[in-house]
């Protein structure tokens, strides 16, 4: 079973996911200790989201960002992580018009 982290499972979308998550059969919402998660979910305050990558980084865990608003330096740690042995996909819309992708496979 895939232990799912949701960063900002409080929000909307966040709500939403959780409730997706646990009605499947090979997932788990496990939000009480990200060091044990298969993948966290990112959708959260941009000041929330630099805390998650840190974390993420030091625990080799995959990260999907969702979160809006980031400013550049969140961005270069995000390609950063991007880059490490461990970590996958992460997709982060930055505005309307734009998406930025990054991967490690």
């Amino acid at each position: 079973m895939l232990k799912v982290f949701i960063n900002g499972s409080s929000g909307k979308v966040g709500t939403s996911l959780s409730r997706i998550v646990n009605q499947k059969n090979d997932l788990y919402v496990n939000n009480k200790d990200i060091s044990s998660a298969d993948v966290v979910i990112d959708f959260s305050h941009p000041d929330s989201t630099t805390q998650i990558i840190q974390q993420c980084s030091s625990n080799k865990i995959p990260l999907i960002i969702g979160t809006t608003g980031l400013k550049k330096n969140i961005l270069n740690e995000i390609k950063k992580l991007s880059t490490m042995e461990g970590v996958c996909s992460i997709l982060k819309p930055y505005n309307k018009f734009n998406t930025e992708f990054s991967n490690n496979f």
